[in-house]
């Protein structure tokens, strides 16, 4: 049945650029958070929570 219905179906070609598009976008992401130096970054994020306001 799948077979039948991906025989038939006209944007074939789209399906899998789009498909190319979200791995490429992944992988992206994927580098842009394991960069070198990122860790810095992320560290000083993750004790924003902890600070106290001052007001």
């Amino acid at each position: 049945m799948i077979r039948e219905f991906l025989k038939a179906y006209p944007y074939m070609e789209l399906a899998v650029v789009g498909q190319l598009l979200f791995f490429a976008v992944f992988l992206s992401v994927i580098f842009w958070i394991f960069r070198k130096g990122s860790s810095q970054f992320y560290n000083k994020m993750s004790h924003i929570p902890l600070m106290e306001e001052d007001n």
